[in-house]
C-alpha cells in the first residue's frame, strides 16, 4: 500500500545518528484509506518513534497542534552530534556525511568542484561544517534512485561558501538552488 518504508528507516537512524529523538509526522488527507494512519503507526512502533497525524493544509495551525507537542516533547538541550569532527578534512566531513547518513560507498569530486572547494578553504572553510544539497526525492543525488539505494556514490558538482553562516555547501547531482534571503526578509514588512 505504502511502498517500502526503508527510506523513513533511514532517516529514524540518521535523526538518532546526530543526537536527537525523531518524531514521524504524517499529513493527512480527507482522500486517505481508513487504514492508512495505522499502518505507518505500526512500522513507527517498530522503530519506537512517536508518530503524529497532521492536517496543517486542511486547518492550519490548529492541524498541527499535535505534532508541536509532540516535538516539544521529544526535544533535549543535547548538541547535535556531528558525524564527523569540525577540525577533519572538508572532503572527510562530506565523506562522512555521504556513508553514515546516506548509505554512499563514496564520493566523487569534480574538477569544478575541487577548484570551488579550494576556493572555499581560501576563506577560512576548513574547519566549517558541511551543507549537503541534493534531490529530496533520494537518499543518494539521483532522484530516481528511490528507498533505501546501496552501493552507490554521491558526485559533488560545486563547493559554496555560506561565509557570513560558517559553513560551506556542496552541490551533489543535479540540483537547482533557491536564492538566500536578503538582508531584510520581506516576512517582517507589514
Amino acid at each position: 500500500m505504502f511502498g517500502d518504508t526503508a527510506n523513513v528507516a533511514a532517516h529514524v537512524e540518521a535523526v538518532r545518528r546526530l543526537g536527537k529523538s525523531p518524531v514521524l509526522a504524517v499529513n493527512t488527507h480527507a482522500g486517505d484509506p481508513g487504514d492508512a494512519f495505522a499502518v505507518i503507526a505500526e512500522h513507527a512502533e517498530t522503530w519506537s518513534v512517536p508518530v503524529v497525524a497532521t492536517d496543517a493544509y486542511a486547518r492550519g495551525g490548529a492541524g498541527a497542534e499535535a505534532l508541536a507537542r509532540a516535538v516539544i516533547a521529544a526535544a533535549s538541550d543535547a548538541p547535535v552530534r556531528h558525524p564527523y569532527e569540525l577540525s577533519d578534512p572538508p572532503r572527510a566531513k562530506l565523506l562522512a556525511i555521504a556513508t553514515q547518513i546516506y548509505g554512499a560507498r563514496d564520493v566523487v569530486w569534480t574538477a569544478t568542484a575541487e577548484r570551488e572547494l579550494e576556493a572555499t578553504l581560501a576563506l577560512g572553510g576548513a574547519t566549517w561544517p558541511v551543507c549537503v544539497a541534493k534531490t529530496q526525492w533520494s537518499l543518494s543525488d539521483e532522484a530516481t534512485h528511490v528507498g533505501r539505494p546501496a552501493d552507490f556514490v554521491i558526485t559533488v558538482r560545486g563547493v559554496s561558501p555560506a561565509a557570513g553562516a560558517g559553513f560551506w555547501v556542496a552541490r551533489c547531482g543535479d540540483i537547482n538552488l533557491m536564492p538566500g534571503l536578503g538582508r531584510h526578509p520581506r516576512a517582517f514588512d507589514p
